[in-house]
């Protein structure tokens, strides 16, 4: 995170893109609307096991006809 001059805030930060998916609207309201961000790839990881498990399982109900909660 860096100060900038006029009470400004800049943070940089490695995130996974599924985190991104509802951040502008979340950064909207974090700062009445006055906040922006922009995005770019820095590379691919793999999915941990835990996460990587959780889109089998979502992926096989999508197939099976299963409704999402």
């Amino acid at each position: 995170m860096e100060a900038l001059p006029g009470g400004l805030q800049v943070i940089q930060a490695v995130v996974p893109l599924a985190e991104m998916l509802s951040y502008a609207t979340n950064l909207k309201s974090m700062t009445a609307g006055q906040g922006s961000f922009t995005m770019e790839l820095k590379g691919y990881e793999p999915v941990p096991p835990n996460i990587q498990q959780q889109i089998v399982e979502k992926y096989q109900r999508s197939r099976a006809g299963i409704e999402e909660e």
